[in-house]
């Protein structure tokens, strides 16, 4: 096991530099993933686009014990979040962003159970989907998790994500029961519409629900 750690940190790493070089992007705004601990005990994928956050993710890694200090980061990224400069016509920012929430009631309602990573298709941090450029949109991050991973369900938001997913893996429908064809096998799925969208049809207890039958 501690041969497998090393080795998913030093092909990370790798990846990491690659992405960088290709996208002409400084390795600071490359986040492959966020977790408790070793992502390799994660069975949960949580996928979305790309992040939004520009809190530097190897603060928090550390690579010999192949494990990230997720409660560190978190801590981080609500400072980042609180000085970041406000919008027009803004007043306020709550300390977490919408997906943020979201996403945690999701990690939160499955943490006596299963283990989550927290990932996208794209490993690319912009301000906003938007300002993804074709270049930025390199995948290799992500089919390395699932690779090395092999998670066992995917909570899919977004329809860049699941159309990524549809393309690179194929997606079915059994049953009403979504099923993405990983190269591991048949994984089931949730598919959502962004977290962040306020008429998406997503609620706080839909997402609730979710976990708790899983």
């Amino acid at each position: 096991m501690e041969i497998d750690r090393l080795r998913f940190s030093s092909q990370l790493n790798r990846l990491m530099a690659e992405t960088a070089i290709a996208t002409k992007r400084q390795i600071t705004e490359i986040r492959p993933f966020v977790c408790d601990g070793n992502p390799l005990e994660t069975e949960v994928f949580v996928v979305g686009t790309n992040a939004a956050s520009t809190v530097p993710w190897s603060q928090f890694w550390d690579p010999s014990k192949c494990s990230f200090d997720k409660n560190a980061w978190f801590t981080a990224y609500k400072v980042a979040r609180q000085q970041k400069p406000l919008s027009a016509g803004k007043t306020r920012r709550t300390s977490v962003s919408r997906s943020r929430s979201r996403i945690d009631i999701f990690v939160n309602g499955l943490a006596s159970k299963r283990k989550v990573l927290e990932t996208n298709v794209y490993s690319v941090s912009t301000p906003s989907e938007n300002e993804l450029h074709p270049k930025d949109r390199l995948s290799s991050i992500f089919e390395f998790l699932v690779d090395q991973i092999k998670p066992q369900l995917l909570f899919v938001h977004g329809e860049t994500a699941r159309a990524f997913l549809e393309a690179k893996y194929g997606i079915d429908a059994l049953g009403g029961q979504a099923v993405i064809r990983l190269p591991h096998g048949d994984t089931p799925a949730i598919l959502t519409s962004h977290l962040a969208a306020r008429k998406g049809g997503v609620t706080n207890q839909m997402i609730a629900t979710w976990a708790a039958q899983y």
